[in-house]
């Protein structure tokens, strides 16, 4: 009962959103785009103030060395780093009850994501148990955070979508569940077309690098 109030109520101010934002000013989230634009977020999350913050990410991404930079180029705007690189792709419920754990002992102020999909939609669910000491399960459905989220951060990368793309094809060819063709071939084409950006990515950094060797200023 109180679930389909909570609908109604949505629905009947869902429609008011558009108007409200023309009145009344809505910050925009801060975007960094660009070589270099992951060192400039982690300054300015220095230079917002954040003290204590935490990186949400997966092992693979440690391993691979791209949390390294980001951890020192926050230390050294005075941050107390942690980083919790337990995620997985899909994370399940004790995946994100450890993160909120590892959260509410480090006593977080901001949270920085560096993944691909699952791991920036973990943060988001952490963030959302952290400030409500709520479990995932309660969190399920609309208006279940009713105070400020922890100011979340997040740095994509492209090769983590495109493994938990993969990953997610692997677990329909071994699980066979019902409708696992359609959801493979769905997931197979999303491994593809984020390998392509990857790719692409990878190609134009190579050849600006060449270029600037090539014609030094």
């Amino acid at each position: 009962m109180l679930f389909d109030l909570h609908l109604r109520a949505y629905r009947a101010l869902k429609p008011l959103q558009w108007p409200l934002s023309r009145v009344i000013r809505i910050r925009r989230p801060t975007m960094f785009v660009g070589p270099g634009s992951a060192r400039r977020l982690c300054t300015s999350l220095g230079q917002f103030g954040h003290r204590r913050v935490m990186i949400i990410t997966d092992a693979m991404l440690v391993q691979l060395g791209l949390v390294a930079p980001l951890r020192d180029a926050l230390v050294a705007q005075g941050a107390d780093v942690a980083v919790h690189d337990a995620i997985t792709p899909d994370p399940t419920w004790p995946v994100l009850q450890a993160g909120h754990q590892a959260v509410m002992a480090h006593r977080s102020d901001a949270l920085l994501a560096v993944g691909g999909g699952s791991v920036i939609d973990a943060a988001k669910v952490i963030g959302a148990m952290a400030v409500t000491g709520k479990t995932p399960a309660q969190l399920v459905g609309r208006l279940k955070v009713r105070r400020p989220m922890l100011p979340l951060y997040a740095i994509g990368v492209f090769i983590s979508f495109t493994l938990s793309q993969y990953g997610m094809v692997r677990h329909w060819l071994r699980l066979r569940e019902s409708g696992w063709r359609t959801s493979a071939l769905i997931n197979a084409i999303g491994a593809m077309l984020t390998a392509v950006v990857f790719i692409v990515i990878i190609a134009r950094a190579v050849l600006r690098k060449f270029y600037n060797i090539a014609h030094p200023q």
